[in-house]
């Protein structure tokens, strides 16, 4: 029963790290990304001052709108970076409790075990000299 549960706790422990360990490697492909769509707003802006140089109308309307997506850019990256880590931080959270639920558990039984053989042989120490006692007495009658 015992190992059952330290086998449960442990699946549970291992569960919570996979968890865990997807949570941080969901937040490594979103950095990535976001650091992905950073570099492609710095692009499209050097190439909106690039026709600038063009046209002096197009070249405003161009940068303003390539500073507004680069914001907009940072800003998702931020929040998804902020998200990414508050997910990482709840599943390690998760994964401490469980654990300290598991071991509290396999503590308890652990206990409960503990006493019941302590019952169960003292139940047996009584039981003995009654046993004794009964021999004896077959083998007075016996006699």
């Amino acid at each position: 029963r015992a190992e059952e549960i330290s086998q449960a706790a442990k699946e549970t422990a291992e569960a919570a790290t996979r968890a865990s360990e997807e949570a941080i490697a969901r937040a490594e492909e979103i950095g990535q990304a976001a650091r992905e769509a950073a570099e492609a707003a710095t692009r499209a802006f050097q190439e909106a001052m690039s026709r600038a140089e063009e046209t002096a109308e197009a070249a405003k309307e161009a940068t303003l709108a390539s500073a507004r997506a680069f914001g907009e850019g940072l800003r998702r990256a931020e929040q998804i970076g902020k998200a990414t880590k508050e997910t990482a931080e709840a599943a390690a959270t998760a994964s401490e409790v469980a654990s300290e639920k598991i071991e509290t558990r396999v503590e308890f039984l652990a206990r409960m075990y503990a006493l019941s053989k302590a019952k169960q042989a003292e139940e047996e120490a009584e039981e003995a000299p009654e046993a004794k006692e009964a021999d004896i007495e077959g083998e007075i009658e016996d006699a």
